[in-house]
């Protein structure tokens, strides 16, 4: 780096000094400089600039010689780190030095490369699914424990010529034994994070590593006629493929076409192994003769989106509990809440954000809980009355509301309007806790009590106020005149 800026300074120097008639011979010049010390410069997604060298330049040791590998007993071919003064005086500085310190000490060959959101200091987990071009990490990497679990020998082949998005895999010794790092190749340099004081991952030249990550590298490309994109593919099907044989493969054939049939609806391209796994278990766990049934009133309950699935199990053992016959009238009546979307407060974003979201499996099915505990007459007004308060809520205490409401132990048009009364009150989205102080205060008023108050404090409680306050601040005081004027 030195010299390129050096190089810089002397060819604007020169501009500066002669008259502009030599400015060819001086880009001529400054040619010859980079050329002599073979250097050029290559930039990193960040903005950053990489030292790098061409195949003959590797006397600094940091960069393999690829137009010299070392071929093993089996024909795999090595690239070794060369042991110059150099590179070992780097070398012995970087196992005492925090990788911060190492970008501001070599920028040269080592960049901040991005924030590791993939894995945290195992970083053939990261190689992995940068290999495969993942965003978030699949279950069947994150459960590759250790390096030496991932068949590589199967998937990919060693290259003696390896090209940008290659995998990198570092050794002590040119055995394929005990793999201490892996990167991925960018053509020069190599992506890797270190896991030693950061998860961030970093772009730094092949030998500009720790002394423990060893002093041979083996590339690893993808076989002619295919991509890492089909190997990704292959991969993923051989693990649904598992997953379906855990589950179905001793059973009768009219038995797993009954458990897929059932399981169908619910289970998504994007779906890891683990979780069509989960899905399929629990349909085997449900009586036959139910499964059809089960999986019509989970569709019907939860308008056929499936965004849940994790806990979807959770809905089916919930459906599975209620008396088969009465089934379809609970889930009919459960719909009267907004079960598959609620409007929300978002504590996230801001004070006032209001945002729509997919409650999960185990909402739902405590949901269904509650519902299948009412009694039967009277249960869709309950809900109504309950989806009222529902509305009006920052929070997801849908279940407890409904068990508030059902022991409200009031007469349907009573009930109505104590609520009525009480929402009016309301402005904007309130916690729940706070609604449940005001609808206690509120239901020690008279009916016409209620609405009076409701009419004269009209909307004056929002989030901003506690409940008890409130009711200490206006109710208590109503409660006083009231008392007052009666003696």
């Amino acid at each position: 780096m030195a010299y390129l800026k050096n190089g810089f300074n002397l060819f604007f120097w020169r501009i500066h000094e002669k008259n502009i008639d030599d400015f060819c011979y001086n880009v001529i010049f400054f040619t010859m400089i980079c050329v002599t010390n073979q250097v050029f410069a290559v930039a990193t997604s960040d903005g950053d600039v990489l030292h790098a060298t061409t195949p003959n330049s590797t006397e600094i040791g940091l960069y393999p010689d690829l137009n010299k590998p070392i071929f093993s007993a089996n024909g795999i071919p090595y690239f070794q780190y060369q042991n110059t003064e150099k590179s070992g005086e780097i070398r012995n500085t970087i196992d005492k030095t925090s990788c911060n310190e190492l970008i501001s000490t070599y920028p040269e060959h080592f960049a901040f490369y991005e924030t590791n959101k993939l894995s945290k200091y195992e970083c053939h987990k990261y190689a992995l699914a940068k290999l495969f071009g993942y965003k978030t990490m699949p279950q069947w990497i994150f459960h590759t424990l250790i390096p030496s679990s991932f068949e590589y020998d199967k998937y990919l082949k060693s290259t003696s010529n390896p090209k940008k998005g290659d995998l990198v895999i570092y050794f002590n010794s040119p055995t394929l034994v005990g793999a201490t790092h892996f990167g991925i190749f960018d053509g020069v340099n190599v992506i890797s994070t270190w896991g030693t004081d950061t998860d961030d991952a970093y772009r730094h030249a092949p030998f500009f590593t720790p002394g423990m990550y060893g002093k041979y590298i083996v590339f690893y490309t993808a076989p002619e006629e295919t991509d890492f994109t089909s190997i990704k593919k292959v991969i993923e099907k051989q693990n649904m493929d598992k997953a379906y044989s855990e589950v179905l493969g001793m059973l009768e054939e009219s038995d797993k076409l009954s458990i897929t049939t059932a399981s169908a609806p619910f289970i998504t391209d994007d779906m890891e192994p683990y979780e069509v796994e989960t899905i399929l278990r629990t349909f085997k766990n449900i009586k036959k003769e139910d499964r059809e049934s089960i999986k019509d009133l989970t569709l019907f309950l939860i308008d056929s989106k499936v965004t849940m699935v994790e806990d979807i199990d959770e809905i089916f053992k919930e459906i599975s509990k209620i008396d088969q016959t009465k089934c379809e009238r609970v889930i009919a009546d459960a719909k009267i809440i907004p079960i598959n979307r609620m409007t929300v407060y978002d504590f996230a974003h801001s004070s006032s954000a209001v945002v729509s979201y997919f409650m999960n499996g185990y909402e739902i099915s405590s949901i269904l809980k509650e519902v299948n505990n009412l009694p039967e007459e009277g249960r869709p007004e309950i809900l109504k009355d309950a989806n009222r308060i529902i509305t009006k809520l920052k929070d997801r205490d849908v279940s407890d509301v409904i068990k508030f409401t059902a022991n409200l132990k009031l007469p349907s048009n009573e009930r109505s309007i104590l609520i009525t009364s009480t929402m009016a009150l309301i402005r904007g989205k309130v916690h729940w806790s706070d609604v449940k102080d005001i609808l206690n205060a509120m239901s020690r008023l008279s009916l016409e009590e209620q609405k009076n108050f409701a009419e004269s404090h009209k909307g004056e409680y929002c989030s901003d106020t506690n409940g008890s306050f409130f009711v200490y601040q206006h109710l208590d005081v109503f409660n006083s005149q009231r008392d007052q004027v009666k003696s």
